[in-house]
């Protein structure tokens, strides 16, 4: 990708993830607070857990658009708004458990199985991606060599720098900036190709001094298939030169996306 073409296609992202990043109080601690991570998931045609608590909603969000809702959950155990493609989902009570059909505009069937869980525990954001499953091995084992690239296998492969055949790398080398404001300034450190998907690995920092949250599950963007960060709240500038808050003030994003 030029590097003027990959600049045109983020900064249409980031802006938006940059404005919709919710700054909380400063905290007195130089720990991280803690914070649900996004969860992405395999969808091969198999149910998928989704887990819940009372007082917590969770997104989960969908490869189409949702038309329809099928469920035996009542008002009074179970809320459900939908926008698009994300489903809101929220428990009333503390132990509730179902199963909740969602049509998509392809016409797809996708079963959720909602359960209860710890309140630490739910899924803040629940991003399903098409494909086969990813793979659960430690961090220093590659993807599987063969195969078709899935959107997961590539993110996969970004997570943890595994370049294979078939995958083009370009790195920023400085990396170059795609947005900057007040709040928050994003660099772009590489993007990664295969002939069907488009990746990119970003470098959030937080410039104020406050917590910030990235919100990125609202992130909107064409052609985006899913979103990670390895941290989802971002440390305020260290005040002192001896705060231990350097590696929590950034943190990597990565992207895939179906590329124009």
């Amino acid at each position: 990708m030029r590097p003027q073409r990959a600049c045109r296609v983020l900064l249409g992202a980031l802006a938006a993830l940059a404005s919709l990043a919710a700054a909380a109080p400063a905290q007195k601690r130089a720990d991280a607070p803690e914070m649900p991570t996004v969860r992405l998931a395999p969808w091969t045609g198999q149910p998928v857990t989704v887990n819940l608590a009372v007082g917590r909603t969770t997104a989960v969000t969908f490869p189409a658009a949702i038309t329809s809702i099928v469920t035996t959950a009542s008002k009074q155990t179970l809320t459900l708004e939908t926008a698009g493609s994300r489903l809101f989902l929220s428990p009333l009570v503390p132990d509730y458990a179902g199963e909740i059909f969602v049509i998509l505009g392809n016409d797809d069937q996708v079963p959720l199985l909602a359960r209860s869980v710890a309140p630490e525990k739910a899924d803040l954001v629940l991003r399903l991606v098409v494909g086969s499953a990813a793979g659960s091995g430690s961090r220093s084992a590659a993807p599987d060599s063969g195969g078709a690239w899935t959107p997961l296998r590539l993110m996969r492969a970004m997570i943890l720098g595994v370049q294979e055949p078939g995958v083009t790398v370009t790195r920023s080398r400085p990396p170059f900036v795609a947005y900057n404001d007040s709040v928050l300034v994003l660099r772009t450190l590489a993007t990664w190709k295969t002939p069907r998907y488009e990746g990119v690995v970003l470098e959030a920092e937080n410039l104020t001094d406050q917590w910030l949250r990235l919100a990125l599950e609202s992130l909107h963007f064409p052609g985006l298939l899913a979103a990670h960060a390895e941290r989802d709240s971002l440390a305020p500038r260290p005040t002192k030169p001896d705060e231990a808050r350097a590696a929590q003030q950034k943190t990597k994003v990565y992207l895939v996306r179906v590329p124009e």
